[in-house]
C-alpha cells in the first residue's frame, strides 16, 4: 500500500503482501487505530445586558489508520469492472480540520415598545488532508494485469484479467465561509412575532486532479491512451443563499396563524469540464461517452400557512396549505412544483389520554421533461421528480396509564400514485404502504429509562418494465408487481 506514486505491481510488492498476510518477518500486522488531537478555545464578552459577543476556535489533527473498502475487478475479459469484488485495506489518516466562529447579538426595544433582537455570525471551516490518494496492490494475484495473465503462469493466451494497482481518491482540501443574520421582533398588532434568517455561504475546493494512469496506461493522443485532462484542478466554487421567514400571529384568543416563506438558491460557479476519455477498472480506457461535469445550480421556494383553532380546552383543530417550487439547471426537468393541504385534530380526552390525527394531500408536477433518444428509457421518469399524487394519514395516542409509564399506539398510511400522460409509462406507477405499532416508555428512576417499540409495515410497489436486454421499440409494457412486507 502507498499514498500515490506507484503505477505498476512488482513481485517484490506481492511478496510484501504475503508477508503481511502471514505476519512473517520483516513485516508485521498493521494496527488499526486513530489518534485525535484537538485544541479548543472560546471567548464570551457581555459589555452590557443588551450585547453578547462570542468567539470560538478549534483545531483537530487526526492521524492513524482505519479500515476502508475498495472495489476491484477480476474476470475472464479485459479490464473487468471494479464491481466484481471488494477488499478491505488500512487507510492512512493525516488530516486537519479547523473551525472558526464569531458572533455578536443585540437585544433591544422597538419604537413601539416591543422586544427585538438581531445576531450576526461568521463561520469558517478549513479542511487539509496530507493524503490525496492511496494505491493498493491487488492481493489476489502475483502478476496481475488488466490486459490479461495466467493464474498458473502458463503460456498465452491469457485466461484472467485484473488490475495490479488499485488507486483510490481521498478527501481533498476544502474551505467554507458563511455569514448568518438572525433577527426577531414582536410586532404591535395581533400579538405577532416575526423571525428571519438570512445566510450566505461560500464553498471552495481546488486540489489538483489525481492521476489515474496506473497499470501501464500512458497519456497521449494514441489509441488506448488517456487524453490529458481539460484542467489541472476542479476550481470548485459553490455559493449558497438562504432566506427563511416566519410570521406568527394571534388572530383571536383561540386562533393562531403561522406563515412561512423559505428561499434557497445555489449558484455553482465551477467551470464546465469535459473529459474526452477516462480510465475504468484501473486498467481500461474508454471514450465511448465523454464525461462532462455540469453545474448544479438550482433554487427552491417554499411557502406555507397554518391556522390552528383551540375549540375547547380539550380539542384543537388545524389546517394548512403548502407550496414548493424547484428550479434546477442542467436537469431532466425545467421546474417542479408541489401544492398540498393538511388538516389535523388534537384531542385531550383526559389528563392521561391524548390523541393526534393528521391527513395530508398533495400533487407534484414537473414542467417540461427532457427525454432521451433511447427508446427504452424515453417512457421512464426519474421517481424523485415524477408526477405524484400523495395521500398521507397518521394517528397516534399517548396513554399515561400509570405513573412514569407511557404507551403510544400509532399507525398510518401513505398512498403515492404517479400519474403521467406518457404512453406505456415505465418505472414506478404506485407506491402504497400502511403501518401500525406501539411504543412503550418506562422511567424506572430519574436516571434510568426503558423504551421498546413494535411496528408492522406493509409496503407495495407497482412497477412497469419492458423489452429486457434485447432492446427494440417499447410495446405495451410487460408489467409486474412487487409486494414487500416488513415486520
Amino acid at each position: 500500500m502507498a499514498t500515490g506514486g506507484t503505477t505498476t505491481q512488482t513481485q517484490t510488492m506481492r511478496n510484501e503482501i504475503d508477508a503481511y498476510i502471514n505476519n512473517t518477518a520483516p513485516m508485521s500486522n498493521i494496527a488499526l487505530k486513530t489518534l485525535r488531537e484537538k485544541f479548543f478555545t472560546a471567548y464570551r464578552g457581555t459589555p452590557s445586558d443588551d450585547w453578547d459577543f462570542n468567539v470560538a476556535y478549534s483545531n483537530e489533527h487526526r492521524t492513524g489508520t482505519r479500515p476502508l473498502g475498495i472495489g476491484w475487478g477480476f474476470g475472464t475479459s479485459a479490464n473487468p469492472r471494479p464491481s466484481t469484488g471488494a477488499i478491505e485495506v488500512p487507510q492512512p489518516l493525516d488530516d486537519r480540520t479547523q473551525n472558526l466562529d464569531a458572533s455578536g447579538e443585540y437585544v433591544g426595544t422597538t419604537p413601539w415598545g416591543t422586544r427585538w433582537n438581531t445576531a450576526l455570525k461568521y463561520s469558517g471551516s478549513f479542511f487539509d488532508n496530507d493524503n490525496k490518494s492511496m494505491d493498493v496492490e491487488n492481493p489476489f494475484c502475483i502478476t496481475c494485469s488488466p490486459a490479461g495473465f495466467n493464474v498458473s503462469g502458463g503460456a498465452p493466451p491469457p485466461t484472467n484479467y485484473a488490475p495490479g494497482i488499485l488507486r483510490y481518491g481521498l478527501y481533498p482540501n476544502n474551505t467554507a465561509h458563511g455569514v448568518t443574520l438572525n433577527s426577531g421582533v414582536d410586532l404591535p398588532f395581533l400579538k405577532s412575532r416575526y423571525n428571519s434568517t438570512t445566510q450566505y455561504t461560500m464553498y471552495r475546493q481546488n486540489d489538483p486532479f489525481i492521476e489515474t494512469n496506473t497499470n501501464g496506461i500512458t497519456i497521449g493522443a494514441g489509441v488506448g491512451q488517456l487524453r490529458p485532462y481539460p484542467a489541472t484542478s476542479l476550481n470548485g466554487e459553490l455559493n449558497a443563499f438562504l432566506s427563511n421567514n416566519v410570521l406568527t400571529s394571534q388572530l383571536t384568543d383561540t386562533v393562531t396563524n403561522t406563515a412561512r416563506v423559505r428561499f434557497y438558491d445555489v449558484k455553482d460557479r465551477t467551470p464546465v469540464l469535459t473529459f474526452s476519455n477516462y480510465v475504468y477498472g484501473d486498467g481500461g480506457v474508454s471514450s465511448a461517452l465523454p464525461l462532462t461535469r455540469l453545474q448544479t445550480t438550482h433554487s427552491k421556494l417554499n411557502i406555507s400557512d397554518d391556522v390552528k383553532w383551540r375549540a375547547t380546552k380539550k380539542l384543537t383543530v388545524g389546517a394548512g396549505y403548502f407550496f414548493e417550487r424547484l428550479s434546477p439547471e442542467h436537469s431532466e426537468i425545467d421546474h417542479l412544483t408541489e401544492n398540498g393541504g393538511k388538516v389535523f385534530v388534537d384531542h385531550k380526552a383526559w389528563t392521561w389520554l391524548n390523541s393526534r390525527t393528521s391527513f395530508l394531500y398533495s400533487q407534484r408536477r414537473y414542467g417540461e421533461y427532457e427525454v432521451t433518444s433511447n427508446v427504452q428509457t424515453r417512457p421512464m421518469r426519474i421517481f424523485f421528480v415524477a408526477n405524484r399524487d400523495r395521500h398521507k394519514l397518521e394517528h397516534h395516542v399517548d396513554i399515561a396509564a400509570f405513573k412514569n409509564v407511557t404507551l403510544t399506539p400509532n399507525g398510518g398510511l401513505r398512498w403515492d400514485d404517479y400519474p403521467d400522460g406518457v404512453p406505456n409509462l415505465l418505472g414506478k406507477t404506485e407506491d402504497h404502504s400502511w403501518n401500525i405499532g406501539s411504543d412503550l416508555a418506562i422511567r424506572a428512576t430519574p436516571d434510568l429509562r426503558y423504551t421498546s417499540s413494535y411496528n408492522y409495515d406493509e409496503h407495495k410497489l407497482h412497477m412497469a418494465a419492458c423489452c429486457g436486454a434485447g432492446g427494440g421499440a417499447v410495446p405495451g409494457p410487460n408489467t409486474w408487481t412487487s409486494d414487500i412486507t416488513q415486520q
